[in-house]
């Protein structure tokens, strides 16, 4: 302890006479620094535990030392300053230890009070029982009478069992008399063959009756499908994917990419409606005629 205060006291007494050599004053070096008057003087007497913090301690000497061109002196405070600094936190950690409570050993929980309650609970239950024997002894005489009652109504005398079987016997034969098969005279119609023809050609052409027209994509296009004043399809389609529109009214389809689409009436390839890239709408008929709007 004393080595190091009478180190830097040496330390300290060098940079003073280092200052007055120069012809500085502690207020040249405040101007020149901007270190605080106080904190020059501590570091010339070698008071360095009046400055709060070893790494400003450090930054206040340096600075001091580069003023005055002596930094050379550095590598000596920096030993004295470390010095100090484990100084400092070993007496931190005696106060922190003397400050400590003392560690409780860690108890066992008892658990007598769970034990106590249930016993409570068990006699509490028992003398609620006791008190209610009466009112359950009725209950339990109630309960077999009714019991009883109810199997003595259960049971039908032999006589009307015999009347009932007579009486299902007679109706299941009444029943199969009125069952039997009766001759009934049938009229044969002989199929309309003038609906069955408009229902085979109908089957062999369903396309050109529908009025279907197939769209197909070679490449993405955006388009939008109105029938009469409503859209019934809007979005983008791609390569490979096809649309069908049933044009029973006038349809418009409007064609974010006209070349990338082949239009078919009825299976029937028609007309390209446009180039790559371009946009177009077209109305269609349900008479297969179609039309650039």
């Amino acid at each position: 302890m004393e080595d190091e205060r009478k180190v830097a006291a040496e330390l300290g007494e060098r940079v003073r006479e280092k200052r007055e050599s120069l012809g500085l004053t502690l207020d040249d070096i405040n101007k020149k620094t901007k270190i605080r008057k106080a904190f020059l003087e501590a570091i010339e007497e070698g008071n360095l535990k009046i400055l709060s913090g070893i790494i400003y301690v450090k930054g206040f000497i340096k600075t001091y030392l580069k003023a005055i061109n002596a930094e050379g002196l550095y590598s000596e405070y920096e030993k004295l300053l470390n010095s100090l600094a484990a100084e400092r936190e070993n007496k931190n950690l005696e106060k922190m230890v003397d400050y400590m409570p003392p560690q409780k050993r860690f108890r066992k929980p008892s658990r007598w009070w769970i034990y106590s309650a249930l016993l409570i609970l068990l006699v509490a239950s028992g003398f609620m029982v006791w008190q209610e024997r009466e009112q359950i002894r009725m209950k339990s005489k109630l309960v077999l009478e009714q019991k009883n009652s109810s199997t003595a109504k259960s049971v039908t005398p032999v006589a009307d069992i015999a009347s009932s079987d007579d009486m299902v016997v007679s109706k299941s034969v009444n029943a199969e008399e009125a069952s039997l098969p009766q001759e009934i005279e049938t009229e044969q119609v002989e199929p309309n063959v003038e609906v069955v023809e408009k229902k085979q050609d109908r089957q062999k052409d369903p396309v050109k009756q529908e009025k279907l027209l197939t769209m197909k994509f070679d490449g993405p296009c955006w388009i939008r499908i109105t029938k009469g004043e409503k859209v019934i399809f809007q979005g983008t389609l791609k390569k490979g994917q096809k649309k069908d529109v049933l044009v029973d009214i006038p349809v418009n389809i409007r064609y974010g990419n006209a070349g990338a689409v082949q239009n078919l009436w009825n299976g029937e390839l028609k007309e390209k409606i446009g180039q790559k890239g371009e946009v177009v709408t077209y109305e269609y008929l349900p008479d297969g005629t179609m039309r650039r709007m």
